[in-house]
């Protein structure tokens, strides 16, 4: 399009005349028709008037058909003379604009350059003006235009009008927004791709989830230029959704997240939540202004001002969202969404493919386990050897942080560990667990495993412990996952075997099928081991027996064969101490004959008023029954003799 040049206060007569304002234009004709010296117009005169009668008709073609807005503005700012053009442009009819001023219609923050211009123009600082403005159309939309003015003067300088040509570039603004918003989607875009592409890389070389969940975090804020990103994912436990990575930390922020995510009323109601429950990603590119977010004064302190939550799924369930906080409002348009939701897609492929790795792993050390341990129960032959070698199977070929054993007391239910292995073992076993579920010692998992006669674990230690004796100094210690598998006797159960493990999660069904499975081969182990027991202890009584009977045919004297049951006793069944009397009840006398693993004055120690005052003796018992007596368990709690004590101490834990 071209403008006619502006014209300046020394235009041409003729130009003068068909610049007019439109009350000098009426007047002209007239001032033609009366001659200053009164004579009849001459001929030359007459076609000067048609020739100004002629480039008045051309000026006000040309103005009125432009096919930009032109207009004649006093130095004021009011309309003068406007096209149809320009009428068309603003939404004005002529009378109307003919009403107003210019500043009327233009948009309050253009309007201070407009006026400035203006005034530099009525100071003679420039001939004219052109800038871009935008006006306001009669409905209320913006109308963008090229503005060009220039001044028309006097003969003596004075401003007389403006001469505004005003051209509509919507088309031309619509283009440059489209290709801004062009170049601004193609950022975003590139910024998503560098998240998916370093992501994608990520998780070829990772190995845990949280290896996984912090790096993802990283990559989008240093790769995609988000100034925010976390993960959260629910809790199997408690089922609710916990913040386990973030990156581009604004603490305040993340502490405000964890603390609504927490809550199990508002947790619900927040995009992640909804997120997760709906499995569709949620997002907000306005943060202040968007009724549905809940932070929003976080956000705007921290500079969020887009958001979107991505959920991530796993054998078709929200497992937990990633969460991406964009700077720039309106940034998570479609394009950006599908990238995300294959980004997404990809770290749920990635979380379920570490999964199945930890379960083959996981798998493979309790096969090494159940192998180690089924391998030794052929060659064991004692409890506490099994026992002993079983813990240290565990934690070195399983690699379980710590192993124990717990042996149960039928009489007390008091559970005492046995056997142990694992660095920090001596921290665990400290003090006893019990059978018994109206005591706090009984409700961790040793107690309820006995009692309910099946295996418990605890897959999330420092979430929602058990209770027990131990449980502050193994959540001290970082175990996340615990499994206590009752041990039976035959029909019974005599103790507990205690796996802990760092990883939580760690037991799930295959798991607890092969330990399940341990547990029958170790109790199975104990029986024969059990049997076996029964069997050597019937055999050194025959050996005794036989022996004894082999003796008594051949020695005559009453003291030589006491004193060789006490041999007989210690070589041929294998007692540790064995001590052998005289006892006269007429006289209240002990009269010591022979004894084994005793010491002189230990021997001669028992006293007829001692032992008869002593709880729990057997000797007394004999005297008054006639019988054998007989205890199994040694009560170390009981009043002690010199036998007694030194038997506690030698470690015999029965006698007869």
């Amino acid at each position: 399009m071209k403008f006619a040049r502006p014209l300046s206060g020394k235009a041409t007569g003729k130009a003068r005349a068909a610049l007019k304002t439109p009350e000098r234009r009426n007047a002209a004709p007239r001032e033609a028709a009366e001659p200053a010296d009164g004579q009849s117009r001459t001929p030359a005169v007459k076609q000067a008037e048609q020739a100004i009668r002629e480039s008045e008709q051309r000026f006000s073609g040309a103005f009125e058909h432009a096919p930009i807005g032109v207009a004649l503005v006093s130095p004021d700012g009011r309309w003068l003379k406007v096209n149809r053009a320009l009428c068309d442009l603003v939404g004005y009819s002529e009378a109307e604009l003919l009403t107003r001023t210019f500043q009327d219609i233009t948009w309050p923050e253009d309007l201070a350059l407009d006026l400035e211009n203006v005034r530099r123009l009525l100071a003679g600082e420039i001939l004219s003006y052109q800038m871009e403005k935008r006006y306001v159309h009669q409905r209320g939309h913006l109308v963008p235009v090229t503005l060009n003015v220039s001044l028309v003067r006097d003969d003596q300088g004075q401003p007389r009008y403006f001469i505004s040509q005003i051209q509509d570039i919507t088309a031309r603004k619509q283009a440059e927004d489209a290709l801004r918003a062009s170049e601004a989607s193609i950022k975003r875009l590139n910024h998503v791709y560098a998240v998916l592409s370093g992501i994608n890389a990520l998780i070829v070389r990772v190995h845990s989830r949280e290896e996984l969940y912090r790096g993802a975090c990283r990559v989008a804020v240093e790769a995609g230029g988000f100034c925010m990103s976390l993960i959260a994912v629910v809790d199997r436990g408690t089922k609710r959704i916990v913040p386990v990575a973030s990156a581009g930390k604004d603490e305040e922020l993340v502490a405000a997240v964890g603390s609504l995510l927490s809550s199990s009323e508002d947790a619900p109601n927040t995009m992640v939540g909804r997120a997760i429950r709906d499995k569709h990603a949620v997002v907000s590119n306005d943060l202040q202004g968007d009724p549905q977010v809940l932070l929003g004064k976080h956000y705007t302190g921290a500079g969020v001002r887009s958001l979107a939550v991505l959920p991530l799924i796993v054998a078709d369930a929200a497992i937990g969202a990633l969460v991406l906080y964009a700077g720039e409002t309106d940034f998570f348009h479609d394009q950006e969404l599908d990238l995300l939701r294959r980004l997404a897609s990809d770290v749920g492929f990635a979380i379920d493919h570490i999964g199945k790795e930890e379960r083959i792993v996981r798998f493979s050390r309790i096969q090494a386990v159940t192998g180690g341990i089924n391998a030794l129960i052929v060659r064991v032959n004692g409890r506490q050897e099994l026992f002993d070698a079983a813990c240290r199977i565990a934690v070195e070929q399983g690699n379980f942080a710590t192993a124990w054993v717990g042996e149960l007391d039928p009489a007390t239910q008091d559970v005492t560990p046995v056997a142990w292995a694992g660095k920090r073992a001596q921290e665990v076993i400290q003090g006893k667990s019990s059978a018994r579920d109206d005591t706090p010692r009984g409700k961790g998992a040793v107690g309820r495993a006995i009692r309910e006669q099946r295996p418990v674990f605890n897959n999330d230690l420092a979430a929602h412990g058990f209770g027990g004796p131990r449980l502050k100094a193994i959540v001290a210690l970082g175990f996340r996952s615990q499994i206590t598998l009752p041990l039976y006797e035959g029909e019974a159960v005599m103790g507990t075997l205690t796996l802990y493990a760092w990883e939580p999660d760690f037991f799930d069904d295959d798991e607890l099928g092969l330990l399940t499975e341990l547990a029958g081969n170790i109790s199975f182990a104990l029986g024969n081991i059990s049997r076996q027991r029964e069997l050597d202890k019937l055999a050194r009584i025959r050996a005794i027996s036989s022996e004894i009977n082999a003796t008594i045919v051949r020695v005559h004297d009453r003291e030589a064969l006491l004193r060789e049951t006490c041999r007989i006793a210690v070589e041929h069944g294998k007692f540790k101490l064995v001590w052998v009397a005289w006892v006269n009840q007429q006289e209240h006398r002990i009269q010591p004959v022979e004894w084994a693993g005793f010491t002189s004055s230990m021997a001669h120690g028992l006293t007829w008023e001692k032992t008869f005052n002593m709880p729990g003796a057997t000797l007394p018992e004999v005297i008054r029954t006639r019988k054998v007596a007989v205890r199994n368990d040694i009560d170390p709690e009981q009043t002690a003799g010199s036998l007694r004590r030194e038997a506690m101490n030698r470690g015999c834990r029965s006698t007869v």
